[in-house]
């Protein structure tokens, strides 16, 4: 009797440490994509909600610029695949070379104009770049 009442208690142990193991393993914050944290807003013990932004992830293997000041204008002679060079405000010395990825359906009004956002994917980056640069964006003919 004594042998079942032990048996019996090392497998509710058993069962108990599983589902502890279960609920420590859903505690895990993990990044549903690769990259570099370059924010963390967590505080240990911090008590967060399912969707509440703790974290900022960059993916350094591409860059991007995107310009919103392209006016409808400009946007005609503008297309996907369409070469343009970046220069940062920064470093007036480096000139970047992109390839239009996108621009967008969407328009927005800005000072009375008419303007449409292009996305451009560089093709080589520098060490000293980093994100919110400023930069002047001119697209090749």
């Amino acid at each position: 009797k004594r042998i079942e009442t032990a048996t019996g208690r090392i497998s509710s142990a058993e069962t108990t440490l599983a589902a502890a193991q279960a609920a420590l393993a859903d505690l895990d914050l993990v990044a549903t994509i690769p990259g570099t944290i370059t924010r963390l807003d967590l505080i240990d013990g911090q008590r967060v909600s399912p969707g509440e932004a703790v974290a900022q992830i960059a993916d350094f293997s591409k860059w991007y610029v995107e310009t919103d000041n392209l006016t409808e204008i400009d946007v005609v002679d503008v297309a996907v695949g369409q070469n343009a060079t970046v220069t940062p405000d920064a470093l007036p010395e480096l000139v970047l070379s992109g390839v239009v990825e996108k621009i967008s359906d969407n328009f927005e009004e800005k000072r009375g104009d008419i303007t449409y956002t292009a996305r451009i994917l560089l093709n080589d980056v520098d060490p000293r770049l980093r994100w919110g640069m400023t930069t002047v964006v001119k697209f090749e003919k």
